[in-house]
């Protein structure tokens, strides 16, 4: 499943076909970012698509936030978190 601010997924449409996609609006990144844990938590692949600098403005801080506040362990044995800045 490939999740993201719609502006953002738009721009990646040519690599994304065959894949599962949910574009949303600005404002919507908390939403996003929940449905990308629970995706995961589900033993779903997903990728979720930010702009910005992927620690600060971008998504990556909400998600390990969001792993933090439901106690996930994140690693071996736990949710998988990569963060791939620059794409």
């Amino acid at each position: 499943m490939v999740l993201g601010y719609k502006a953002y997924v738009e721009q990646a449409a040519p690599w994304l076909s065959g894949q599962e996609v949910l574009a949303s609006g600005m404002t919507k990144e908390l939403e996003r970012a929940a449905l990308a844990v629970d995706k995961a938590q589900a033993g779903q692949d997903v990728a979720l698509i930010s702009g910005g600098d992927p620690g600060i403005y971008a998504m990556a801080a909400v998600v390990f936030e969001l792993a933090r506040v439901r106690g996930l362990a994140l690693g071996q044995g736990g949710l998988t978190v990569e963060v791939i800045p620059g794409v």
